[in-house]
């Protein structure tokens, strides 16, 4: 009898036997073979989907902190673009640090996450500087944030982010979150338009909206 291509739900379900398995062993002893297991299919249904374990286990972590991003964007608040970016950003980062997937890989093998806070960017942190554009592009437009290039923004913005994570396994829970604060005081200063910038912005809106 032919194996049958897994469906998206076959695919979740290969996604959280990695996760399982990544809690228990950590990434680099997970294998295909315990994927498969823990999802109750053969080896050869995961080869269709995936290449190879770091196939999986980027695939994982795209889905699980992008989730993330997503909760954080719908319980965002704020009067003005520029506050509800920055409520947005510390909601993100905050659900990423208490991720028991991002605490377990920075357990276990905390090597791995290193490149991406020093040397690249991975999907996750794209999706990040997609929805900064986004949210820069926002408070631009109704004043409460400075003109400048949106892209360059949302790089500098996501680039300055990694420090940030990096703390959160250097200090004390208590740190990290006055820590929160302060970066949330920075980046606010970074956004907000000079005062002239921003008496000019706002008439301009109001001459729009008239």
């Amino acid at each position: 009898m032919s194996q049958r291509l897994p469906d998206i739900d076959d695919d979740q379900a290969l996604l959280d036997a990695a996760r399982d398995a990544i809690m228990d062993f950590g990434v680099r002893r997970t294998t295909l073979t315990d994927v498969a297991r823990r999802a109750g299919v053969s080896r050869m249904t995961i080869y269709r989907r995936h290449s190879d374990i770091a196939s999986i286990i980027s695939d994982l972590m795209t889905r699980d902190f992008g989730a993330a991003i997503a909760q954080a964007a719908k319980l965002a608040k704020g009067h003005s673009g520029r506050e509800r970016l920055l409520d947005e950003v510390l909601l993100s980062v905050e659900a990423l640090i208490a991720s028991p997937l991002f605490q377990r890989i920075l357990d276990v093998d905390p090597e791995l996450v290193l490149p991406y806070l020093t040397v690249r960017r991975g999907a996750i942190q794209q999706l990040a500087i997609i929805r900064l554009i986004e949210m820069v592009v926002q408070g631009q437009a109704d004043g409460s944030i400075r003109s400048a290039d949106p892209k360059l923004m949302a790089q500098a913005i996501e680039l300055s982010l990694r420090g940030y994570v990096g703390a959160s396994r250097s200090d004390s829970p208590k740190t990290v979150r006055d820590l929160g604060a302060e970066f949330k005081a920075m980046l606010d200063g970074y956004l907000t338009p000079a005062p002239q910038k921003a008496t000019a912005q706002a008439d301009d809106q109001a001459m729009v909206n008239r």
